[in-house]
């Protein structure tokens, strides 16, 4: 979610509290378009982010120190010319928009006294930050628009500044609920209550808009239709909600998605994602910090994923149609019982056949004598032709042999293939792309990088299974990949345990400890639900997984990472629910 109004007005809360009157001591460019202010306080010095980026524009105060330039970047000059050594004399959010103006006092050669603005505009690819001078002229901006980028706003040095288009949208916090009845009563049922509110409303957020409408009519504001009644109630739950973010009651949250990677970040709790994991902070920037270092770790995370994926892509289609080709050879070579019954009855009838003919019909002595036509190559004999058809079934005999070992291998490595891309769409952290990447590079798929650092051994580090408990306490591990399906089957789980995994399809291994007990048909389902969501059908119904104990389960001699066999099975149907899976709890990984 992009920072809405709400969030900058809890951020702008926040540094009130913190900033105002402090010093500007430096100012960094670390990116292109991000720039960091270390200011001192009287109760310490804060480091404030500044984020013009497309992707993820963003402000808050970090704790994090990025590594800088060597030279400053013209526009890492300016600031330091104009603002550095300035007090902050206050911190303003216009309109409730996604704008944050920092009103800097500063003072130049002759002592004059003036106050600046340092506008961050969070606008998705057209955020932007400006410096302003007491005039309200631009003096410049990291990113300069001229009017052949837009022609709605330019931003150039020496014009006014001037903010982006409202787009005749109301400040919530500057209506009462008669006159936001007024704004839900022109509600046409046919873009859903939540984007009718996001639309009619600045810095409203989609996200805020369906909290509010789930929090007030327990809906989930998509397509719903509004009574009069409805918009009563939704009016007054809208003005309560702005009145406590006027009260600067915030409840900072991160929320999780199922494989608990960062989804959403809020100033207030999101009640209508209660399925989902949310994670509270003392203050706004430190969600936002963590939040966005958790983005940036998945974006890093997702560029390794589709480096590899390409790869076994590549090597998935290659077997694909390898395979094809193998299938079309062994259908011609089944052809061998005919090239026999050629060779056969041209023995039998040598002296029958007329020379130099190009065909002969003769009768089948094992088909009622029926006709049977056979081709014949006139510069041979009956008797060469007769051993040519006997030397083709022979090589088509050896053919169905070598053919159907091929066929073999190569269904095998398509499945391997398909486990691996599997497997890379269950990754959520970077170490468990790498052990996919080294088993590749170990199997031939990847070639191994060269001019790795040389140095004594170290034992490495290796990512760990997911880890649930269900609400009766038992314990249920997952393989995210080979390496850890391996760990799991062959050195975590005893000879009692179950072992779970999908029928005939790609999947992770799954191990319920059974603790010397037998489990019951409830936990079993639950297991063999997450069994399910882990595979390739995890967006199926009636997916049969199998499970049998751990000891019937073996890895034979000389097979890839992952690959077992097991037998003594039963199978079960389920259907995953990712609700459920995601209300077990999620202890810290096991330890290797």
């Amino acid at each position: 979610m992009a920072l809405d109004g709400v969030v900058i007005s809890c951020l702008v809360a926040q540094f009130k509290d913190t900033i105002i009157d402090g010093r500007i001591d430096k100012v960094y460019q670390p990116e292109p378009d991000e720039i960091t202010l270390n200011i001192r306080t009287k109760t310490g010095s804060h480091h404030v982010l500044l984020s013009a980026s497309s992707n993820n524009p963003r402000l808050y105060i970090t704790r994090q120190n990025k590594s800088n330039p060597h030279t400053a970047p013209p526009f890492c000059m300016l600031l330091r010319k104009h603002i550095q050594g300035g007090r902050i004399k206050d911190i303003i959010q216009p309109d409730f928009e996604r704008i944050v103006e920092i009103l800097i006092d500063t003072t130049d050669e002759l002592g004059e006294v003036s106050t600046k603005r340092l506008i961050i505009e969070i606008m998705g690819r057209h955020s932007n930050i400006i410096l302003v001078n007491g005039d309200g002229d631009i003096i410049d901006a990291i990113k300069r628009i001229t009017s052949a980028v837009s022609r709605v706003r330019e931003v150039l040095p020496g014009m006014p500044y001037t903010r982006p288009p409202s787009r005749d949208k109301v400040n919530p916090l500057s209506v009462d609920t008669a006159a936001v009845e007024e704004i839900l009563s022109k509600y046409k049922g046919r873009v859903g209550i939540a984007k009718h509110i996001m639309n009619s409303f600045t810095g409203v957020s989609l996200v805020t808009a369906r909290e509010i409408v789930f929090r007030y009519l327990n809906r989930e504001g998509k397509d719903d239709v509004l009574t009069d009644d409805n918009i009563t109630q939704l009016s007054e739950g809208f003005t309560k909600f702005f009145g406590d973010i006027k009260k600067g009651l915030y409840s900072p949250c991160i929320v999780l998605d199922g494989q608990g990677r960062p989804m959403e970040v809020s100033a207030t709790v999101l009640s209508y994602l209660y399925h989902l994991k949310q994670t509270d902070f003392q203050d706004i920037s430190s969600a936002l910090e963590t939040f966005y270092h958790d983005r940036d770790r998945m974006d890093r995370l997702k560029q390794k994923t589709a480096a590899v994926l390409k790869t076994v892509n590549t090597h998935l289609d290659r077997s694909q149609k390898k395979l094809g080709k193998l299938l079309n050879e062994l259908n011609n070579a089944k052809n061998g019982d005919k090239y026999r019954l050629y060779g056969e009855l041209l023995t039998a009838n040598l002296y029958n056949i007329p020379a130099k003919a190009d065909s002969v019909v003769l009768e089948n002595f094992y088909e009622n004598m029926q006709p049977v036509e056979i081709p014949l190559k006139k510069n041979l004999t009956p008797a060469q032709n007769a051993q040519g058809y006997f030397k083709k079934y022979n090589k088509c005999k050896t053919a169905i042999k070598e053919l159907a070992k091929q066929i073999d291998a190569t269904r095998k490595e398509i499945a391997y293939l398909e486990g691996q891309v599997d497997n890379l769409g269950k990754c959520t952290h970077e170490l468990e792309v790498e052990e996919i990447r080294e088993e590749l590079a170990c199997l031939g798929y990847i070639k191994k990088g060269a001019g790795k650092k040389r140095g004594g051994a170290r034992k490495k580090d290796m990512s760990m299974p997911l880890h649930y408990v269900t609400d009766g306490g038992q314990h249920i591990y997952v393989g995210k990949n080979n390496k850890q399906n391996d760990y799991l089957t062959l050195q975590l789980a005893r000879p009692q345990d179950i072992w779970l995994h999908v029928k005939d399809i790609p999947g992770s291994h799954v191990i319920l400890k059974s603790e010397n007990t037998r489990p019951d048909r409830e936990v079993l389902n639950v297991a063999a639900m997450i069994a399910a969501f882990y595979s390739k059908a995890r967006h199926s119904s009636n997916v049969p997984v199998d499970y049998t104990l751990k000891k019937y389960v073996k890895k034979p001699k000389g097979a890839k990472p992952g690959m077992v066999i097991y037998e003594n099975h039963k199978t079960l149907y389920v259907t995953p629910d990712e609700k459920k899976i995601n209300s077990l709890a999620k202890p810290e990984s096991l330890t290797p």
